[in-house]
């Protein structure tokens, strides 16, 4: 009798321990589901759009523009997250369209949700450097020195801020992104401040050849992501901005003396037929803008005709009305990115593209400036 109740209780402690291990195997594979299970085909964006319904309502309407929308779909998609690679792709989409949605006061909303997406060591390493690199980008397409403050206010951001030189604090950012992730975006961005640091004659002489050397590989390294980028639906939309930023590379080289990363015309052209192509040319604003600025500045007057026919569509065309590029140039009154006095220079050849300027609140006293 006694024999029997130890067996029986044998054979119930092996059932619980058996059902204890299936829950924790089931757990693991979806609550605590590793990145590593998601592979290039089977992405965290492609399994969330297959089976998270609110996740696929909020990404359609966020790629039509409508933020507004999109945001109470993320919102409710993240307590449907099945792992934290699931949750921080949603808490990511969701900084995002907070800053696309509520103008001034979402772009400023949305840093201290990108920095918590940064700081969560429980997501994907790609999700944080695209949550650091997203705060970057954002300085540079709105030029408001309020996300600067914001950006830098605390650690570990305030290590990375240079008093005074903004540029090199924003270097050291996209360098802290990609210590998560080689994105292309925040490699090229670190290749820029080099390659604008030879143009501008701001390197020393005996700096040359490094700089040279770690523009190239950091361009070697874009490019690898950008092939990457280019199979994935939701970042495909980061390439046409890839490519300007390595058609400005190469411009800014040509200007330092050397034409081996590639012909400017063709790189921009390249990138207008992307932009084109995707359906999308109503955001090609920042690659029009480089490249007539880029092509005054190498060849000037020679180039004029062509200058003013890229430009023409930003202030002949209502497609750019509202715009963050609009928003750029309201802020550059102030040089914020340093970019005002290549405005200025395009102004001065273009009557038309100054009085553009004009509408957005440029006065005569920030054209002698």
């Amino acid at each position: 009798m006694q024999d029997a109740r130890k067996i029986f209780v044998a054979i119930i402690v092996v059932i619980v321990l058996a059902v204890m291990a299936i829950l924790l195997y089931s757990y693991s594979q979806t609550i605590l589901r590793p990145a590593t299970q998601y592979s290039s085909t089977d992405t965290v964006f492609s399994t969330l759009m297959s089976s998270n319904s609110e996740f696929a309502q909020g990404t359609q309407l966020s790629q039509t523009g409508q933020y507004d929308q999109a945001l109470p779909y993320y919102k409710q998609a993240l307590s449907s997250a099945s792992d934290p690679a699931q949750e921080g792709e949603i808490a990511f989409k969701i900084a995002v369209v907070t800053e696309k949605s509520g103008g001034y006061s979402g772009y400023l909303a949305a840093i201290p949700l990108l920095k918590a997406v940064a700081a969560n060591t429980s997501y994907t390493n790609i999700t944080r450097a695209y949550a650091v690199q997203e705060m970057g980008l954002m300085f540079y397409t709105y030029a408001d020195p309020k996300i600067t403050a914001a950006i830098f206010g605390d650690s570990p951001y305030t290590s990375l801020y240079v008093q005074n030189d903004t540029a090199l604090s924003y270097r050291h950012l996209f360098e802290y992104a990609a210590s998560f992730y080689p994105l292309a975006l925040s490699d090229l961005r670190v290749a820029s401040w080099y390659a604008n640091e030879l143009a501008s004659s701001n390197a020393a002489s005996t700096s040359t050849q490094a700089y040279t050397s770690i523009i190239q590989q950091q361009i070697t390294a874009a490019n690898t992501d950008i092939t990457r980028m280019k199979s994935d639906p939701n970042e495909e939309g980061y390439v046409p901005t890839a490519l300007m930023r390595e058609a400005l590379i190469a411009g800014d080289m040509q200007l330092a003396g050397t034409t081996s990363f590639g012909d400017v015309d063709a790189l921009f052209k390249q990138d207008l037929d992307l932009y084109a192509a995707d359906g999308m040319p109503q955001y090609d604003a920042f690659a029009r803008y480089n490249y007539a600025s880029l092509l005054y500045r190498l060849y000037g007057s020679s180039r004029l005709s062509d200058v003013t026919q890229i430009l023409s569509p930003l202030y002949a065309s209502k497609s750019y009305k509202g715009s963050s590029f609009e928003e750029f140039l309201r802020n550059e009154r102030a040089n914020v990115t340093g970019e005002k006095a290549h405005i200025i220079q395009l102004a001065k050849v273009d009557p038309a593209f100054k009085q553009y300027l004009e509408t957005l609140g440029w006065t005569s006293s920030d054209f002698s400036s």
